[in-house]
């Protein structure tokens, strides 16, 4: 009785099994196995090797070298097998131990992976395209600063000339207009640093720092000030 319920159990499995001898040849095997392997009942007896099917061709001494390992290691080995482009199977290879616990065959599982391995080869093809929409930011907003900040560099030199003018006459309307104007040269160059930090957050680590958005609010509208004055325009805001 027992044997008839183990043997209906493993017919009603949808896991494709093979049971082994030691000498490797066919002692039975479940039926949703004959989907992988091309099984017949009078195979039962011939060795494996001489069964023709998806996971031996091209690979047969391998294959057969992987047996012989469990059998003498009597330690099982897990593999993941490619049996076409749309088909995988998880395969676990363990020795059969009989009642006295020595082992007297192989039991050869395989259970059907397929959309958990294609779910896995989109996650790391569309990983593979994060990482070179990264690479292309970052070499962009390189080359972006580079190009960015000659300009700035020739601004601030105008400012340092100008500055020295603006020392020698009282001018208080054209210190505060100057005044601005350095502060957005000193922002913009800030902006393109920034930007080039960021574009490199996912190739080193970057301690974030609180910012205060009271503090930011003040300088734009420091910065701004002569046009918000000009167009009477209100700014009001709250965190």
């Amino acid at each position: 009785q027992l044997s008839s319920d183990m043997e209906n159990l493993l017919n009603s499995t949808n896991i494709g099994t093979i049971f082994l001898s030691k000498d490797l040849t066919i002692r039975k095997f479940t039926p949703a196995v004959t989907d992988i392997v091309h099984l017949l009942p009078r195979d039962v007896g011939r060795p494996i090797e001489h069964i023709g099917n998806k996971i031996l061709n091209g690979e047969k001494e391998d294959f057969i070298s992987t047996l012989k390992k469990v059998l003498v290691s009597e330690k099982a080995i897990i593999q993941e097998v490619e049996l076409s482009d749309d088909l995988w199977m998880l395969m676990r290879i363990l020795p059969y131990y009989d009642e006295n616990r020595e082992v007297q065959g192989i039991v050869i599982t395989m259970t059907d992976i397929t959309e958990m391995k294609l779910s896995s080869l989109r996650v790391q093809e569309y990983a593979n395209k994060l990482e070179a929409s990264n690479q292309e930011l970052q070499d962009f907003a390189y080359m972006a600063s580079h190009d960015l900040k000659a300009p700035l560099r020739q601004m601030n030199n105008y400012c340092q000339i100008l500055d020295e003018k603006l020392t020698k006459v009282e001018d208080l309307e054209a210190r505060q207009v100057f005044d601005h104007l350095q502060q957005g040269i000193d922002r913009l160059n800030s902006l393109i640093t920034n930007l080039l930090e960021f574009s490199r957050v996912h190739t080193r680590g970057v301690d974030f720092q609180p910012f205060n958005c009271t503090e930011g609010l003040e300088q734009i509208l420091n910065q701004y000030k002569p046009i918000l004055t000009k167009e009477k325009v209100e700014v009001t805001a709250s965190f």
